[in-house]
């Protein structure tokens, strides 16, 4: 190991006869430093150098200085890049955490986004109405018809879409949105209502509004105060609600889907309709189309209850009830649906 690690700025030799008379520790060498030496450079080969001439750059005055200043820039330097690096983790971590507020106030609202009063309990079945829904689940023979209403029937196996886990089929959620109509027919203080068939909106958005001009031949729509669209995206269920009060289409999605192409061609198909029935105009620029968005609207935690949130958005919507339930409503409002279906009349 050499006494000195030196190049041609760094070096500064004090004197030549204290360097030369003290022998060197073992596992060092001594520097040879005469007035003019050899200096063996990393690639192998010599310079000269004039250790003590008067223009050697270690014997002016300043050197120490220079040297001190040297090594303060680069600690003043190493300094200001440790602050930066605390500053940038100081900032990243901040921001990580108000990701993480934001995310759990968001969770917060999914599942408790309404306040203690506007919770409505869904009732218990009473004993007479479990067995009578156990008997609804037994599976066989599937094709025995269990209710038959509305020009539709439900047998065993489309019963048995609202067990468990299952998804509910076209048969149930028509049946269901029929009994919603039904009850806003027989009490006076709900909004008459309409529920449009589930093939409405597929065969609307596809091949547009002449295929289904008469599926309303014996309803005016435009009598009513709102008007449900089931919406089936092949694998999810969702609903829309036109809204002849407010003049507003509101799109409900228990999974926090937004679908504006719904609601614009809804939009749409209230003028055609219109010029259709009325054969007049009918101005819809002045209506407004939301999408609800997740914190607003009960969301699902699974991948099974699209059908059974549908069917249960439009029921409260239809009363004018605070859209409080929540996923750990569904096992008991699948029952319910069951009891209502067989005895042809909803519940609340």
């Amino acid at each position: 190991m050499l006494n000195f690690i030196f190049s041609a700025k760094n070096v500064c030799v004090p004197s030549s006869s204290r360097l030369n008379s003290s022998p060197a520790p073992s596992g060092h060498h001594n520097i040879n430093l005469s007035s003019s030496s050899a200096l063996h450079t990393p690639n192998g080969g010599s310079a000269k150098i004039d250790w003590f001439s008067p223009s050697s750059p270690y014997l002016c005055k300043t050197f120490v200085t220079d040297l001190m200043n040297t090594y303060g820039r680069r600690e003043r330097d190493r300094k200001r890049m440790l602050v930066e690096e605390e500053t940038r983790a100081r900032l990243l971590k901040e921001k990580r955490e108000t990701k993480d507020k934001m995310l759990a106030e968001m969770l917060e609202k999914r599942l408790h986004f309404s306040t203690e009063d506007d919770v409505e309990v869904i009732p218990e079945l009473t004993p007479e109405m479990e067995d009578a829904v156990k008997n609804a689940l037994i599976p066989y023979p599937q094709g025995e018809v269990l209710a038959e209403s509305f020009n539709i029937s439900i047998t065993r196996q489309h019963m048995s879409t609202l067990a468990g886990l299952n998804w509910l089929n076209d048969e149930i959620i028509n049946y269901y949105m029929e009994l919603i109509v039904q009850r806003s027919k027989e009490v006076d203080n709900l909004p008459d209502a309409h529920a449009m068939n589930t093939f409405f909106y597929p065969k609307l958005s596809t091949q547009g509004y002449r295929p289904i001009r008469r599926w309303t031949k014996k309803v005016d729509i435009f009598s009513k105060k709102l008007i449900f669209f089931p919406i089936h995206l092949g694998v999810h269920w969702t609903l829309a609600v036109a809204d002849f009060r407010s003049k507003e289409i509101t799109y409900y999605d228990s999974m926090g889907g937004s679908n504006h192409k719904c609601l614009e061609t809804i939009k749409m198909y209230l003028a055609s309709e219109h010029l259709d029935k009325k054969k007049t105009s009918y101005d819809v620029s002045d209506w407004k189309t939301t999408n609800m968005s997740p914190d607003e609207i009960p969301q699902q935690l699974n991948g099974s209850d699209c059908g059974v949130f549908t069917c249960t958005f439009a029921e409260f919507i239809s009363r004018k009830a605070t859209l409080s339930f929540t996923q750990d409503d569904m096992p008991l409002i699948r029952l319910t649906m069951i009891w209502e279906i067989l005895q042809a009349k909803l519940t609340r």
